[in-house]
């Protein structure tokens, strides 16, 4: 699916202008090394047009039509844990494979279509993935309704092809193998199994089971049906990727289950409404998109990284989406610092970059992984997860008031801090230090921070950066971790501790200023490398160390003004790379594109420096954009076209979607634009033009309230009341 806009002016600076245009995101793969290399078959057949539905660690992956088509290097299947358990699921009826007429994926876990056949059979397919029962097995039912709106009887053949592969997700996406383990069939009256033992010798298993079917092989099912004038005829499968003894084919019982779950999830999250329809449409989709999101790691409970290639745990993502979120959900951001410690370091592997204290990169569960085909089991290629998942720590604390947690976790805080002690040098911190093969293999991410693609970081001739590198935003994420570090030694009673932390945070920002900052440009050098000299191109990557405390308040205002500049700012949004610099290219990844992420981690930083205009500025074409689009969601990316020239903002040909930092951007932009704060109050609140008032309704399930806040504009001014109000739940 692609995407298209109509071009509209922005007449204020908070005016969400009234666009006629569809916004559709393309989905498409994007690979963890993020390059630009020719694409091999299996690659391009990623780009094929699909439906998504996903519930827990289950998701499918299906054409237009709703079906698996065949084809040995289709993406289209059944997913669990990094494996295609089902490769192939065609229907057809009277010797015609049928054709969707509509379909309909809103809730995200079920979706429906509808067919008719030559002879005016109407079909409606519904599918649901249904949640984990108590045994922690999860199912696909399905249900097929036949109707017959003609005045005469119908004989219909029924067919349902299938096909199980048991492929490893890199597998899927083109990535070859040498060997593969064995599969076998097992054949009962209305199941078959298939069995595949791995090269690891772990045994998956995967079933389909249907009712009524009255001839089964191992990949077909057939029936004849006789439906009188008038008539209809429901017929029921599921497939069930690791069976269980309580799986069961009823389809109104499953279902019923999965609306009980999504039903439960967005009463216990926070729930955001106004008075314009679309934005209220943009919140619910949001909430939505975090139950989709979800999924189960041997450690718990965790969010996927975007849909559909990364249904997997990312440590950076995790963070940035738990700190993001943290005020509406800090039970979901205290599971994921549980998490991310749960997988923590502890070991030196030159593989997968592992060594003790630090947080992962990636974690992949599938057989490549497990056999060390691919090191994300998990990978620690990031050199920001660990200082991020310091100031998660920290800021869920004061959030909370919880202190048992960093009590409980402080060897794994501790670790993280020796992590970040032996690894700065000069008081900053690098990645690329040891770029050495092993066993003949280059690491699998050659930039480290969040703009990880290998062209990501240059001179200003063009130059790419050489390793050592030392990232700005990175340096501020150090700072911010020492001084959080600082603070939750202090809580525990390590005063020394806190003290040796804080000046390490002191020598980082005397250091940083002297190093970093470009005089002649008024600005932050995007890095510095094994020149030594300052990368000093204009990119947006210093807008993150304004949340971070690195930078004070006349140089915040500084960069503020640099990000806003036309070469910069698009009118959609802030570019990654300026257009006047000469690796600018507005339909690269991270070389010119707009992330709304990053857009939404620079509108908290200037947020939380009272640049207030300057925030709306940045967050009002981004939830424009989101009103607008047909599924009401923000792309993972967009080209950096200017506004003026562009008119429309222009796919960028590779994005996740729904991807978590983009959902979490809603969460974090109308935290920012309302002003409201961590402890749920409000300061200086603003609302956009046409909106006059907004609500948030908060539960809190520990203390059995919700806290319910709303801001309304004073009559046709810019002046606003903010009220906050608990009751019992």
């Amino acid at each position: 699916m692609r995407f298209s806009f109509l071009s509209i002016s922005l007449p204020g600076l908070l005016l969400f202008g009234f666009l006629a245009g569809n916004f559709m995101p393309l989905q498409v793969n994007a690979t963890e090394e993020r390059k630009a290399e020719q694409k091999t078959p299996e690659q391009a057949e990623l780009d094929r047009p699909r439906l998504v539905i996903k519930n827990g660690s289950i998701f499918m992956v299906l054409d237009p039509n709703g079906t698996m088509s065949a084809g040995l290097s289709a993406p289209y299947g059944l997913y669990l844990n990094d494996t295609r358990y089902l490769s192939g699921l065609t229907i057809s009826a009277c010797g015609e494979q049928l054709k969707a007429l509509s379909s309909e994926t809103k809730d995200g876990y079920k979706a429906t279509f509808n067919y008719q056949t030559k002879s005016k059979i109407a079909i409606e397919r519904e599918i649901v993935i249904a949640p984990s029962n108590s045994d922690g097995a999860s199912l696909v039912a399905e249900r097929l309704t036949l109707k017959n709106p003609t005045a005469q009887a119908e004989d219909i053949d029924l067919k349902i092809d299938f096909n199980f592969d048991f492929k490893d997700m890199f597998e899927v996406r083109g990535q070859t193998r040498k060997a593969h383990g064995t599969t076998r069939a097992e054949l009962t009256s209305n199941q078959v199994k298939s069995i595949y033992t791995g090269l690891d010798n772990k045994v998956l298993t995967s079933a389909i089971q249907f009712s009524d079917a009255i001839a089964l092989s191992n990949n077909q099912a057939l029936y004849k049906i006789k439906l009188g004038a008038g008539a209809s005829k429901t017929i029921e499968f599921a497939v069930l990727p690791e069976p269980s003894s309580q799986s069961k084919i009823d389809f109104t019982l499953q279902q019923r289950l999965a609306d009980k779950a999504f039903d439960s999830w967005t009463r216990s999250n926070v729930a955001i409404t106004c008075d314009k329809p679309e934005l209220n449409q943009v919140f619910s989709q949001a909430v939505r998109d975090l139950y989709l999101l979800k999924i189960d790691t041997p450690h718990g409970p965790a969010f996927a990284a975007g849909l559909p290639w990364y249904s997997v745990a990312f440590g950076r993502d995790q963070v940035i989406t738990a700190l993001q979120i943290i005020d509406f959900a800090p039970d979901s951001a205290r599971q994921i610092i549980e998490l991310l410690a749960n997988y923590q370091g502890k070991k030196e592997d030159k593989f997968t970059e592992e060594t003790p204290g630090k947080i992962m990169h990636e974690l992949r569960t599938g057989e490549m992984a497990r056999t060390r085909e691919i090191p994300f089991i998990p990978y620690y290629g990031t050199i920001d997860a660990t200082p991020l998942w310091l100031v998660l720590v920290n800021r869920y604390v004061e959030s909370s008031g919880d202190l048992e947690l960093p009590r409980r976790l402080w060897p794994n805080i501790e670790a993280a801090l020796s992590y970040l002690k032996a690894n700065t040098t000069d008081d900053f911190l690098f990645y690329g230090k040891v770029t050495s093969k092993v066993d003949g293999k280059e690491p699998a991410l050659t930039n480290q921070a969040w703009k990880d693609s290998g062209d990501s970081v240059m001179h200003k001739d063009g130059k790419l950066a050489t390793s050592p590198i030392a990232i700005c935003e990175v340096q501020g994420y150090l700072y911010d971790a020492w001084q959080s570090g600082a603070n939750l030694a202090e809580k525990l009673g390590k005063v020394e501790e806190a003290n040796s932390l804080r000046e390490r945070a002191k020598r980082l920002k005397e250091h940083f200023k002297k190093t970093f900052w470009l005089a002649d440009q008024n600005y932050v050098a995007l890095a510095i490398d094994g020149t030594t000299e300052p990368c000093s191109v204009i990119a947006s990557n210093p807008g993150h160390l304004l949340s971070s405390g690195i930078i004070d308040k006349e140089e915040a205002r500084a960069i503020a003004e640099r990000l806003l500049k036309n070469d910069m700012f698009s009118g959609w949004g802030i570019r990654t790379l300026s257009s006047k610099e000469k690796a600018y290219d507005p339909a690269s990844y991270h070389n010119g594109s707009i992330w709304p992420h990053d857009n939404a981690l620079i509108a908290a930083g200037l947020r939380q420096h009272q640049l207030h205009k300057e925030a709306a500025t940045v967050i009002a074409p981004l939830l424009e954009v989101a009103m607008q689009s047909k599924d009401k969601r923000l792309p993972e990316l967009f080209c950096g076209y200017p506004r003026e020239q562009e008119k429309t903002p222009r796919p960028y040909a590779v994005s996740c979607v729904p991807q978590l930092w983009c959902v979490g951007s809603v969460f974090s932009m109308i935290e920012s634009l309302t002003g409201l704060t961590s402890q749920g109050q409000v300061e200086k609140p603003q609302l956009p033009q046409g909106v006059n008032w907004i609500k948030f309704e908060i539960p809190d399930a520990a203390k059995n309230i919700v806290k319910a806040i709303e801001i309304k504009r004073q009559g046709k001014s810019d002046q606003f009341t903010a009220q906050v109000t608990v009751r019992q739940r």
